[in-house]
């Protein structure tokens, strides 16, 4: 059986690992688990700015700055995520709600939803805007005739 974060996929082409994540709301009777003990790996060629490294230097050979091309590649994996979180909090209040035993939840106050939603779209921008900065800075000229048309 594979320890907690160990996927069994060969180390050497991961390039983001986070292991053992944790996130709860509330205390007691009202306590509310977002997720206990989750783990991710992001693989070489998973990640989006390793993706979209050819449409970021014909954007930069275009005249955008380092700091518009990663704003720009933020927004658009918040476009994605927008609608995923205001759709998935309510079906997995749903989902929990079917899966519980004891028939009745306990729906967190909205203040603690709206608060996840935006710590998530938050981290899902700075987990974007990182690598997309790093690419951005990679000389443009270099980046065109590496990649394979």
């Amino acid at each position: 059986m594979n320890e907690p974060g160990d996927t069994g996929r060969d180390a050497g082409t991961c390039v983001l690992r986070a292991s053992g994540l944790r996130k709860e709301y509330g205390k007691a009777a009202g306590l509310v688990r977002a997720f206990d003990g989750v783990s991710l790996d992001v693989d070489a060629g998973q990640a989006t700015a390793l993706d979209a490294r050819h449409q970021l230097a014909v954007a930069r050979s275009l005249g955008a700055t380092p700091q518009q091309v990663s704003a720009g590649l933020s927004a658009a994996q918040l476009l994605a995520a927008v609608p995923g979180t205001i759709v998935g909090i309510p079906a997995g209040i749903g989902l929990f709600y079917a899966a519980s035993q004891a028939g009745t939840v306990t729906i967190p106050p909205a203040l603690w939803l709206l608060t996840a939603v935006l710590e998530t779209l938050l981290v899902l921008a700075g987990l974007t805007t990182i690598p997309a900065r790093i690419a951005a800075r990679r000389p443009v000229a270099e980046i065109l005739q590496s990649e394979t048309a």
